[in-house]
């Protein structure tokens, strides 16, 4: 190995059996700015980050959260439907026999809810 340069061991694409230092002069602890394990795990790090973004912003992660949101919307209405609780509020009709829209409206609040989780989550 050559002293004054970087101690990283490139490939040459165009030549797999190629291996050759890298031709570039050490900048910190015998690696050059490229290969120095913290600049490597800098650009990890913004790389991953991009990536999350890419993903956040994409349809099918889109898809998959608006369907995490259904599923919580129909669990939050079966729970609704068979629990008698919700059925009718205090002072209804409902609860002397009459006829009342009360599991409508309490369906309605749990469908937004759960549709609209990071309002929820700030009210909570």
């Amino acid at each position: 190995m050559r002293k004054g340069y970087c101690k990283v061991t490139v490939y040459d694409p165009r030549n797999v059996f190629d291996n050759h230092q890298c031709r570039r002069k050490t900048w910190k602890d015998g690696y050059c700015k490229q290969h120095h394990p913290d600049s490597v795990a800098e650009r990890g790090k913004k790389k991953r980050k991009r990536y999350e973004e890419e993903r956040k912003n994409s349809c099918w992660y889109q898809l998959q959260q608006s369907e995490a949101r259904l599923e919580r919307a129909i669990g939050l209405l079966e729970e609704c439907i068979t629990t008698e609780a919700y059925w009718h509020r205090d002072g209804c009709a409902g609860n002397s026999g009459g006829e009342c829209d009360c599991w409508v409206k309490d369906a309605k609040e749990l469908i937004f809810k759960a549709s609209n989780p990071k309002r929820d989550e700030a009210n909570s």
